[in-house]
């Protein structure tokens, strides 16, 4: 047996496909799993057990040479686990093909696709894959496979940034690359630096890509006086030592974005902040979470599986900026410290407080 899984998506969605592709070769040890991928998301696939081989497309351009030349392998089956793969796949040189329904998907499958959007994404991936046979793992774990190396790495740029090995570590993402009406405002997130600072020992390490660099110098009031200054490694990790860090972090408070999404296949608890994307499509899957919301009538708006265009940076304004993004806007920070304190309680995570201060008396403004 040849499968082709096309996900051409973003490092979140890609990584919501890695138990499915384990339930392909669970019930196919011996199949070849060939998996298309773009350059941006082929680091969260890199070095999966469960793929043969990975192909790697720079650009557009690329992955219709990459598909001509797919053209001269017969596929036994094209699995589409992302919407624009989903798309591809009629392209594929395959006896049968598969992917998301959507709604302007689904006519070129050789299976009746489910269309259940009240599930979360990778349920949704692996209830494709059940139609050709594919047996899901008891209890299905997104996957980043990690080597000692990227932890020796991790551990010089730990070194580097003076984050401190004995206190408590939490990881925050202010950013998000895609759909930016999912992040909450950057004077909450530095608003709740300085509560946790005032609050508990921890040692604080802002996350993501190089394009949150700016914003998380803006999180960081120079004017006031930490207790354990915030680390900036945004920027400065690749997303496997990202995940490195993160397995050995007690608590991950974030956006609805990539790094959320590896704070969970790291195992470790989140603090989920949500607004137009639906919780049930969306949550942190396999972790201790609290998610926290404004709780608004009009959330979610997103559509998830809905037509291609809202997938499209230029076409956000349509339907992002009805609201002017309220759904984050009124996340208070008391909401999210109320989360960390319930976390603690229920003895999902462990942060030391300072003696003499408490959360009752932390100042907010």
């Amino acid at each position: 047996m040849k499968f082709l899984v096309l996900i051409l998506a973003a490092l979140g969605d890609t990584l919501f496909t890695t138990p499915a592709i384990k339930a392909l070769r669970n019930s196919y040890p011996e199949a070849e799993i060939d998996v298309i991928a773009w350059e941006d998301n082929k680091e969260i696939l890199a070095g999966n057990d469960n793929i043969d081989r990975l192909i790697v497309c720079k650009g557009k351009g690329q992955l219709i040479t990459e598909l001509q030349n797919l053209r001269e392998t017969v596929y036994d089956l094209a699995i589409g686990l992302s919407t624009v793969g989903s798309y591809i796949s009629y392209l594929v040189n395959a006896r049968k093909k598969l992917g998301f329904k959507g709604e302007e998907l689904g006519w070129i499958y050789d299976f009746n696709v489910p269309d259940n959007r009240r599930i979360h994404a990778v349920d949704y991936c692996l209830e494709i894959v059940k139609l050709v046979g594919a047996r899901p793992d008891n209890n299905p774990k997104l996957e980043i496979v990690t080597t000692t190396e990227d932890y020796r790495l991790l551990q010089d740029k730990l070194r580097l940034a003076g984050v401190s090995p004995g206190l408590p570590l939490v990881a925050i993402h202010p950013g998000g690359k895609y759909f930016s009406f999912k992040r909450w405002p950057a004077e909450r997130f530095k608003e709740l630096i300085k509560a946790l600072d005032n609050t508990y020992n921890l040692e604080i390490v802002i996350i993501g890509g190089s394009d949150d660099q700016k914003l998380a110098q803006e999180i960081i009031d120079p004017f006031y006086n930490y207790n354990h200054r915030p680390k900036i490694l945004a920027g400065k990790l690749k997303i496997k030592e990202t995940v490195a860090l993160l397995k050995n972090a007690a608590l991950f408070i974030g956006n609805d974005s990539a790094p959320m999404h590896f704070a969970a296949a790291a195992g470790t608890s989140v603090i989920a902040l949500i607004g137009p994307t639906n919780p049930a499509n969306f949550h942190p899957y396999g972790t201790d979470y609290k998610l926290v919301s404004a709780g608004l009538a009009c959330s979610p708006c997103f559509s998830w599986l809905g037509e291609l265009k809202q997938y499209l940076p230029e076409y956000l304004p349509e339907w992002a900026t009805r609201c002017k993004a309220r759904c984050m806007r009124e996340i208070q920070v008391v909401d999210v410290l109320q989360g960390v304190e319930t976390l603690i309680k229920e003895g999902k995570i462990y942060l030391s407080r300072y003696k003499q201060k408490y959360l009752r008396e932390v100042s907010l403004t």
